[in-house]
């Protein structure tokens, strides 16, 4: 059993130790990439940015970092201030030896999505709901790093997969989840995902194994 602060660490209790003083351990996470490359400070929810799993007995961790700001004009359709996204990086990190060192955590991989490898049909996945733009629609160009992206999970049927919530503009009703493969450097998938309660950064789902046991040929009538 653990308790997690994105942030700063876990704290895991051995509740099958035995005896009457179950054993507590502290594990500290990897500094914020924000404080360590630009000594910039850390605010907000630790969700939007980062997510962590347990997978084959290793601690996984992975670090979103968004590099944009927020505009003075505001967008006609939600009303809120523009965000101008430039770019955004992901951030690998395992640990197979918990032993409470900060030495533990290895960065295993680093992915820029402006580096991304996008396929042709995942690009027209990705045009067909105006995610991204082409020059040719009122010369303004948005491409895969100029989305706003949070909430990064990992997958828990395979390594290397993150998947990011993704939006074309803040508070926008519309979002889909991105499949992104960290260690092949490419976007396997897209799928829509309402956020209707959730027009923000905040938390809006959980990793789940519960698609291992679902058959995708079986309808709710058979």
């Amino acid at each position: 059993m653990g308790w997690v602060d994105l942030y700063r660490g876990i704290l895991f209790c051995d509740v099958l130790s035995g005896g009457d003083h179950p054993t507590l351990v502290g594990v500290p996470l990897p500094l914020p990439r924000r404080l360590v490359d630009r000594g910039a400070e850390v605010e907000g929810c630790p969700k939007a940015n980062r997510g962590i799993a347990v997978l084959d007995g290793c601690l996984r961790m992975v670090e979103l970092e968004v590099h944009g700001e927020i505009l003075p004009t505001r967008d006609p359709e939600t009303g809120h201030l523009d965000r101008e996204i430039k770019n955004w990086e992901l951030y690998m990190y395992t640990n197979s030896k918990i032993t409470g060192a900060w030495e533990d955590w290895q960065l295993v991989h680093r992915v820029e999505a402006s580096q991304i490898n996008i396929d042709q049909a995942i690009h027209d996945s990705l045009l067909q709901p105006g995610l991204l733009r082409d020059k040719m629609q009122d010369g303004k160009e948005r491409k895969l790093h100029n989305l706003l992206t949070s909430q990064p999970a990992l997958s828990l049927d395979g390594e290397g997969v993150v998947y990011l919530l993704t939006k074309a503009k803040f508070m926008q009703r519309q979002a889909w989840v991105l499949a992104v493969d960290v260690k092949g450097n490419k976007i396997l998938g897209l799928a829509e995902f309402g956020t209707d309660t959730y027009l923000g950064l905040s938390l809006a789902y959980c990793p789940s194994r519960i698609s291992s046991y679902m058959d995708a040929w079986t309808s709710p009538d058979n």
